[in-house]
């Protein structure tokens, strides 16, 4: 059996941490991103995977946060189609670095990390 799986896919709650990119440029004031100022979640996801064939997807953080990590996480504890996280840990911090990943590390479902520029 082959399965489809979408590598990137990012959920978040609008007007938190999770978007306040969206609130400088390039991104403040322009229409073309008004689309993404909702809340995105695994519920709004499940007809569109279902619709397009995806069978499983791996959710992306969309901020720099050790909070994200915990909201990806529980979303994919509840949801068995999301195969992983790749998650946030601070790069750039070594001792804090240690830590987050020792915290994660017995986690199967913290599959990777990403830091965003």
């Amino acid at each position: 059996m082959n399965l489809v799986v979408d590598a990137h896919q990012h959920f978040w709650t609008y007007g938190t941490y999770q978007t306040s990119w969206l609130e400088v440029p390039p991104y403040v004031g322009d229409p073309a991103f008004q689309p993404l100022r909702r809340s995105f979640q695994p519920d709004d996801l499940t007809s569109e995977l279902k619709a397009a064939g995806v069978d499983r997807t791996v959710t992306i953080e969309a901020s720099d946060a050790l909070a994200e990590n915990e909201a990806l996480l529980a979303n994919a504890r509840s949801q068995d189609w999301i195969a992983g996280v790749v998650g946030w840990v601070p790069l750039a911090h070594w001792s804090d670095l240690e830590r987050a990943l020792d915290a994660r590390a017995d986690d199967p479902a913290f599959v990777g990390v990403r830091h965003l520029t």
